[in-house]
């Protein structure tokens, strides 16, 4: 028998990345992309890059993700 096919990319995503995509969509983030750097670099495993429509509204964005994030327990590794 062959090998089952692989899973989606999606379907392996962490919890935490399905949080911080929640947290952006409740935000109006635009210009969301998540990134899958599996392999590419020892400090993470996905980067999430997210834009909004003014200083003040990123700012919004990047404070409820980490709102959000520690009320699950967990922490962003970086906000930028």
């Amino acid at each position: 028998a062959s090998p089952a096919p692989a899973a989606p990319a999606q379907s392996r995503q962490p919890p935490q990345l399905k949080l911080v995509e929640d947290a952006l969509d409740d935000m109006k983030a635009v210009d969301v992309r998540v990134l899958d750097v599996r392999g590419m670099t020892d400090i993470a495993d996905w980067m999430v890059v997210a834009s909004g429509y003014s200083d003040r509204h990123v700012r919004s964005i990047a404070d409820r993700v980490v709102e959000k994030s520690k009320a699950a327990g967990t922490r962003p590794f970086g906000v930028e």
